[in-house]
C-alpha cells in the first residue's frame, strides 16, 4: 500500500493539471474542516480513477501467478497439471491494445463504465484467489491520497526519468523526486 501511494504521488507530481482537478473534487465533496471518510469517498470518482491510473502505469505488484490444478489446453499449447501461469499486469497496463495512449497519465479513461477490458487491469489479482486485503488497501490509499492532496500540493523536484525496477514489487530506481508544499 505504501509503495502504491508513493507511485501515485509521483504520478500526480508529474501531472499538475490532474492533481488540480483532483484537489477541486476533494474541495467540492468535503466541507472545510471535515475529514475524509469511506462515505465521502463514494462521491469522489476522480480520486479512484487517479489511483487506478497510477496502478496501471506503476503497479506495485507487476505479476499475478496461478498454478493450474488440471491439465488444460491454452491456445495451441497443452499445459500439464502444476504449470505456473503468470499474468504480467505491468505489460497489460502498457499495451496500446488495451489503453490507447498508454504512456499518458489520464485518469479520465476510468470514468466511462465498460470502456476498459475487465482483465486488462488486475492489480490485486482476479477470481477467488484475489488479494483478500484489496478493499482495506484501496480504502487506505483513497483516504491517504485524499488527505495529502487536500493539505499539500505535490511537486516534482526534477523531471529526469525515474526508471522502474522489478524486484518482486515495482520500485523506483532512485528516490522519487517529489516535495510537499502546504496549500
Amino acid at each position: 500500500t505504501a509503495n502504491s501511494l508513493l507511485w501515485a504521488l509521483y504520478n500526480l507530481s508529474r501531472n499538475p493539471h490532474v492533481q488540480q482537478k483532483l484537489f477541486q473534487e476533494i474541495q467540492r465533496v468535503l466541507a472545510a474542516q471535515k475529514s475524509p471518510s469511506a462515505e465521502s469517498l463514494r462521491n469522489m470518482p476522480y480520486l479512484k480513477a487517479c489511483l487506478k491510473e497510477s496502478m496501471r502505469l506503476t503497479p506495485s505488484v507487476p505479476f499475478t501467478t496461478r498454478t493450474i490444478d488440471t491439465e488444460m489446453v491454452l491456445g495451441n499449447y497443452m499445459l500439464p497439471k502444476g504449470t505456473v501461469l503468470m499474468i504480467n499486469s505491468h505489460a497489460l497496463g502498457c499495451s496500446e491494445d488495451y489503453f490507447r495512449g498508454w504512456a499518458e497519465f489520464r485518469p479520465e479513461r476510468w470514468l466511462h463504465r465498460g470502456s476498459i477490458h475487465p482483465f486488462s487491469h488486475v492489480p490485486f489479482g482476479t477470481g477467488r484467489r484475489m488479494c483478500v486485503g484489496r478493499r482495506v488497501a484501496e480504502l487506505q490509499l483513497h483516504l491517504a491520497l485524499c488527505w495529502l492532496i487536500r493539505k499539500y500540493r505535490v511537486v516534482a523536484t526534477d523531471l529526469a526519468p525515474v526508471e522502474t525496477l522489478h524486484s518482486g514489487i515495482l520500485v523506483p530506481s532512485r528516490a522519487l523526486p517529489i516535495a510537499f508544499q502546504p496549500r
